[in-house]
């Protein structure tokens, strides 16, 4: 490997390392904080679980070529990483949907929101559809 690359997958295997432990901080303060489970946070919870598939996805693949370049992954082990790495891109973008959604209907429409969990409601969009699209 060239030292070019080496120095690209380390940053990205930083990159990666960071972006878990900040959503694994996010998603604990929402755990074990009772006053954070408000409607807004609520409404952004699954954007901080997607990207902590997402790091995880792209942090493990980078740490075993970093520890040992010539190991290859498993096909099935690959296939299984790139579904998840789809439907948690897949999952982001239908919760950023979502969260578009619930402001313009709030603010704009001037609408109540009746839910008191987002997750719930939206469930279908976010988590039923991207894992059927990334399935397929």
């Amino acid at each position: 490997m060239s030292d070019d690359n080496i120095l690209s997958e380390i940053g990205l295997a930083i990159c990666g390392s960071l972006s878990m432990i900040s959503t694994t901080i996010l998603i604990l303060y929402y755990i074990f904080n009772k006053k954070m489970r408000t409607f807004g946070f609520r409404l952004v919870l699954p954007l901080f679980v997607f990207d902590f598939i997402w790091s995880f996805n792209v942090g493990v693949p980078t740490f075993i070529s970093l520890i040992d370049s010539s190991e290859m992954m498993y096909q099935p082990l690959c296939r299984i990483q790139g579904t998840s790495k789809l439907f948690s891109m897949l999952a982001s973008f239908f919760s950023t949907a979502t969260i578009s959604w619930s402001i313009y209907t709030f603010i704009i429409r001037k609408k109540p929101i009746k839910t008191k969990n987002p997750i719930t409601y939206f469930v279908r969009y976010i988590i039923i559809l991207p894992l059927f699209l990334a399935i397929m």
